[in-house]
């Protein structure tokens, strides 16, 4: 049965105006030697496969006779066909190569395990809140001497739509293979980051922050000289760091629609009231006998007058009249274990442990009353 000629698709073309598409990557065959280039339609002809129209796969009219290397489906071809001799990219000791994803699909190293590292640097002005204070030029000379740096820009603001286009193109372009910026908290502008490598075709945890902000620039604006070498510093830890990353994946799981929250002053029993009346479990531990912490103690409290006592206890009835909250007193955590969206957490009070979604530590302090002379102990 012969296939109908399919209409070739222009595949995507990056800033540098090469063709990125999931079969531009050569495969290897049976005996060897590679073929150029490999898209999944030209592999299932080798692979004598017959094309139905549309494009679809069909079974070859002889059957599949065992051991003889063949492989036959259905379906329509994807990317690239997975062949027996051809393993997985992994790095020493078994651990995931250095490659880069694919640009199409943003799944699985393409490179081999001896692809060299090339790690690009991108120093961030951020207007004057780092050049003000910071030699950013100076900065990014430096970085070009650092192991496996292969390509460094300084720019004006690396978060802005220009600045992010910029870091995508030169991803493309130089084949980079690792990125960290140099700017500001990782806080604000990480997520955007790792989006901008994906599109570029780096999985995301390929990236690294330096915070050359807030650890440098304005904690150091007085000294510029000392703060533009410690931006160096953190630099050079970053790109140290940057050559052991490895890929990863995002993964989804159940969490769990409760909150332990540590403390019963006026904070834990705020929080706690506040959760409950939007839906969610609350589990509160205090340590005393009583809710309401150090505020139980005060007088009149500015501005309503009203004494600290009175004012604890109305919170304390509310919260033991609350459905949605369990109160546990005269109780500690002794044991936390599992990870955010899924705590397990074992209290002195109770036999078995309780789960959470999340822990709350509301507890209280008190002012620091010294023992002796400061600097002469």
């Amino acid at each position: 049965m012969t296939g109908r000629k399919k209409k070739k698709r222009p595949g995507k073309t990056g800033r540098a105006g090469r063709r990125k598409t999931a079969g531009n990557r050569s495969l290897k065959k049976g005996g060897g030697e590679r073929q150029k280039p490999g898209s999944a339609m030209a592999a299932a002809r080798d692979e004598d496969l017959v094309q139905a129209e549309f494009g679809f796969v069909e079974a070859a009219d002889t059957p599949v006779k065992a051991g003889d290397g063949a492989a036959r489906g259905s379906g329509r071809p994807s990317g690239d066909c997975p062949r027996p001799d051809r393993p997985k990219s992994r790095g020493k000791g078994g651990k995931p190569g250095r490659g880069r994803r694919d640009a199409e699909d943003g799944r699985g190293p393409v490179k081999d395990e001896d692809e060299e590292l090339r790690i690009g640097v991108f120093v961030c002005n951020c207007g004057s809140n780092i050049a003000g204070f910071i030699d950013c030029t100076d900065v990014a000379e430096y970085a070009k001497t650092l192991p496996n740096v292969t390509f460094v820009r300084e720019n004006l603001f690396s978060c802005s739509e220009a600045g992010a286009n910029d870091i995508r193109s030169a991803i493309v372009e130089n084949r980079l293979n690792r990125v960290i910026v140099a700017a500001c908290t990782p806080i604000t502008h990480e997520p955007t980051f790792r989006a901008v490598c994906e599109q570029g075709g780096l999985n995301a945890y390929y990236f690294e922050f330096v915070n050359i902000r807030e650890h440098c620039s304005w904690v150091h604006k007085e000294i510029r000289e000392d703060a533009t070498e410690k931006a160096k510093d953190l630099i050079r830890m970053g790109v140290a760091r940057a050559a052991y990353l490895e890929p990863k994946e995002p993964i989804t799981g159940e969490v769990e629609r409760a909150a332990l929250v540590v403390g019963g002053g006026v904070s834990g029993m705020t929080v706690s009231l506040e959760l409950a009346d939007r839906g969610f479990d609350v589990i509160l531990v205090e340590k005393e006998k009583e809710l309401g912490g150090l505020v139980r103690h005060l007088g009149a409290i500015h501005p309503w007058g009203k004494r600290g006592a009175d004012y604890v206890a109305d919170l304390a009835r509310r919260v033991a009249k609350h459905k949605k909250i369990k109160v546990h007193k005269s109780s500690r955590v002794t044991d936390v274990k599992g990870f955010i969206g899924k705590y397990s957490v074992t209290l002195s009070s109770l036999k078995k442990p309780v789960t959470a979604g999340m822990l709350i530590l509301a507890t209280g302090a008190e002012p620091l009353v010294p023992d002796g002379l400061y600097g002469f102990d």
